[in-house]
């Protein structure tokens, strides 16, 4: 008797596509949640650099008087000495564990700014790695006319209204252009670096900080930040612009204020502004 031969069973074309459907709809579901975890591994990652940069702060800060890191001094030739030798803060901070991966944040791959000089010596640009800015207003004693730029300390931490709440490093961005490590959490006519704010006041308006475009952003809409105390925490912020003024975008931070706002207007917020 010849034996029946029974058709292979398998799936037929119109099972395949709704098959195929079904992941693609779960995948498009799924692939949104996985990178915001991947994001959020890194949001901590970068808080975890910041904290570790806020106890080496604190360590430098009990080893000098109680004085932050100066912005600059004046080499024995006279030249002004800005980040070509040992005196910018990645130097300074570095004998406190404020080494070159700390200044890397996960998010922001790229390089580093030309600015750093991290090794030490003129002409080393071995570690141009820093995605941090540190706060202008810390590092400038506002009673010398050189601004913390001619060998002057840093601000004395006894002179902070409220460590906890003023700013130390915040999320920035390495490699823009004009990024020269500082911050005074206002925007200057370049829309980069905030420093005019500390050389020509007049410029500034108080209100809340800005940031050149991306960087207040870059962890889920938000920042990370370090305080002069040590302490770090994430800050919502949001991209805006162009402004009226430079036609540039922006980004905004919603709760944190800039150097030359006073506590009238900061209140109990964070601030760059170490004596609002």
């Amino acid at each position: 008797m010849r034996e029946q031969i029974r058709p292979l069973s398998g799936f037929t074309l119109i099972e395949m596509l709704v098959v195929i459907a079904i992941i693609s709809v779960l995948a498009a579901m799924l692939f949104p949640v996985f990178a915001r975890a991947r994001e959020n591994a890194r949001r901590a990652s970068c808080a975890s650099n910041l904290r570790q940069m806020g106890l080496g702060l604190m360590l430098y800060v009990q080893d000098y008087d109680e004085r932050y890191p100066m912005l600059g001094y004046r080499a024995p030739s006279g030249q002004r000495v800005w980040f070509q030798n040992s005196a910018n803060w990645p130097m300074l901070l570095k004998p406190y564990g404020v080494t070159r991966q700390l200044l890397q944040c996960p998010s922001e791959p790229t390089n580093g700014s030309s600015a750093y000089y991290y090794g030490g010596a003129s002409g080393d640009y071995a570690a141009q790695i820093s995605d941090y800015a540190y706060n202008l207003y810390l590092a400038t004693n506002r009673d010398s006319p050189q601004q913390g730029q001619g060998g002057t300390p840093g601000v004395n931490m006894a002179a902070l209204t409220s460590p906890s709440l003023t700013v130390a490093f915040v999320d920035y961005i390495s490699n823009n252009g004009h990024n020269t490590g500082y911050t005074s959490g206002k925007l200057n006519s370049s829309n980069n670096d905030s420093t005019n704010c500390i050389t020509w006041p007049a410029s500034c308006h108080s209100g809340l900080a800005t940031f050149p475009a991306g960087i207040a952003t870059r962890h889920l809409s938000g920042q990370n930040v370090a305080f002069a105390d040590g302490h770090a925490k994430w800050f919502k912020a949001e991209e805006r612009g162009p402004d009226s003024v430079y036609n540039k975008e922006y980004s905004q931070s919603l709760s944190i204020y800039n150097g030359v706002t006073p506590a009238s207007i900061s209140g109990q917020s964070p601030t760059f502004n170490p004596q609002p």
